[in-house]
């Protein structure tokens, strides 16, 4: 969960017996933050994406403390803090397991319906979620992650066109070369090291 506080409040917690917390302060300029609401609030949202960046801000900072990089992790900060205090990765976040799962089994035959049965939605409630999140269709998304995956694949130089379309779900090469053409704008033999 993340506490929203203003500027100058006070606050104490306490952890009950047995309960093991992690905190994590973040500081935010309030020129550059609106808040949803001058009263402190606790926010039942998803904070790994805060803490990842925040230790990877503290790593940063006690390695290398190059310039550039810390920037780039402080702006990744503000982002997540910005995303929990406005509340829009909701049904991003809500989908992310179910990413997680295809991106786990590019092979597998998915289908709108499948996808849809996993969050206990109707398949037109998961197209419209994808819409706002994604900004396209279950499938076409699905393909998205097909394709991202192959691209780094034929980028490794492990793989042939024929091997990495197996490995992303399409038994047919042709249909791959297509499908990869369409959402990349290039074929998957100019990715392949030899060809760059």
């Amino acid at each position: 969960m993340a506490y929203l506080m203003p500027t100058r409040a006070f606050s104490a917690y306490y952890a009950r017996g047995g309960e093991i917390w992690s905190v994590i302060w973040v500081h935010i300029n309030a020129d550059t933050l609106s808040f949803p609401s001058p009263d402190a609030q606790i926010l039942h949202r998803d904070t790994r994406a805060l803490q990842y960046s925040v230790e990877g801000l503290l790593y940063e900072a006690h390695g290398l403390a190059e310039p550039e990089p810390l920037a780039d992790w402080v702006r990744l900060v503000a982002c997540e803090v910005r995303r929990l205090v406005s509340g829009t990765p909701g049904n991003a976040m809500r989908l992310a397991p179910l990413w997680s799962d295809v991106q786990t089994n590019l092979t597998y035959p998915w289908t709108c319906e499948e996808l849809a049965a996993r969050l206990n939605l109707s398949g037109e409630r998961l197209r419209k979620l994808c819409q706002e999140t994604v900004g396209t269709s279950p499938m076409a998304h699905v393909t998205q992650l097909r394709m991202r995956h192959a691209a780094a694949l034929l980028a490794s130089g492990g793989y042939s066109v024929t091997e990495v379309s197996c490995r992303v779900g399409y038994d047919n090469t042709l249909a791959f070369s297509t499908a990869f053409k369409r959402v990349m704008g290039t074929t998957p033999s100019s990715c392949l090291p030899r060809h760059r």
